[in-house]
């Protein structure tokens, strides 16, 4: 038996549902005008994101902002379960005037850390306090309602805490290839630091440089500077001035460049032109 409890308004939407029989073939890619919430009960599913795939654990919360595609997939007919709160950015910002809550929807890359596991929170967990609404009596229409936004917000204040407090270990290997990658094509670009890789990749700088300096064993300052000079070098043995050559690898004047290239390299940039 397959049963779905709604509350709806044009602000907010609660949803529970099950399938005793969950087929993947009704389950399409699709999109939300609005923010979703979305907490796994039980069943065995993958849940995919702009690419993204996460394995659904039993008391997990995924976080779709409007614009993210995504589709659940069926992996076995277990029985499958959620709640799901569908919500616009008004019903927020009644509380949170500046918007807060909403950071961990978008303050990150699209398609990437949109779950969070049960096992990161403290104290109460999401699913707690979420299916609290389910076994509530309804009471009144603005009373359901009222109690249906409380237990949302205690929710985002929950995951709003694990964001900012998290070592940001999760960010992936796909992630530190894309910045690389950026690094790479911007080499010749005055003012490519760490300020603005944090605001490309949505992070902080703390962060940002905690996660580089794991993957890649060095500052990205020092890690940006060695390839500057790196390509300088390449540059230089293939006949272009060197003057040319400080200016395309980003050094804002040849006497930076210089001292660079023969700390780097012990030499000057003349002895590596050909």
């Amino acid at each position: 038996m397959n049963y779905t409890n709604i509350f709806s308004d044009s602000d907010i939407c609660f949803t529970s549902k099950k399938e005793i029989n969950p087929d993947d073939i009704i389950y399409n890619f699709h999109i939300h005008s609005d923010y979703e919430l979305y907490c796994f009960v039980s069943g065995n599913v993958d849940y995919i994101v702009e690419g993204t795939a996460y394995h659904m654990q039993p008391g997990g919360v995924l976080l779709l902002r409007p614009g993210e595609i995504h589709k659940v997939r069926i992996l076995s007919d277990a029985p499958y379960e959620r709640y799901v709160i569908y919500f616009n950015r008004s019903t927020i910002e009644s509380v949170d005037p500046k918007c807060a809550l909403l950071k961990p929807y978008d303050e990150r890359q699209i398609g990437t850390a949109n779950y969070y596991p049960p096992e990161v929170f403290t104290g109460i967990k999401p699913i707690d306090i979420i299916s609290e609404i389910d076994n509530s009596a309804p009471g009144s229409y603005d009373i359901f309602r009222a109690r249906i936004i409380s237990h949302l917000l205690a929710v985002l204040g929950k995951i709003y805490v694990v964001f900012f407090a998290k070592d940001k270990a999760e960010i992936n290997e796909t992630s530190i290839d894309s910045m690389l990658n950026y690094i790479d094509s911007h080499l010749g670009a005055e003012k490519l630091n760490s300020t603005l890789l944090s605001k490309k990749f949505y992070m902080s700088e703390t962060e940002l440089n905690r996660a580089f300096k794991r993957a890649t064993g060095l500052p990205v300052g020092k890690y940006i500077n060695i390839k500057r000079l790196i390509l300088a070098r390449d540059l230089l043995k293939k006949g272009m001035p060197a003057n040319e050559v400080s200016l395309r690898c980003g050094f804002n004047d040849y006497s930076t460049f210089f001292r660079a290239y023969k700390k780097q390299f012990g030499a000057n940039p003349k002895v590596h032109m050909s």
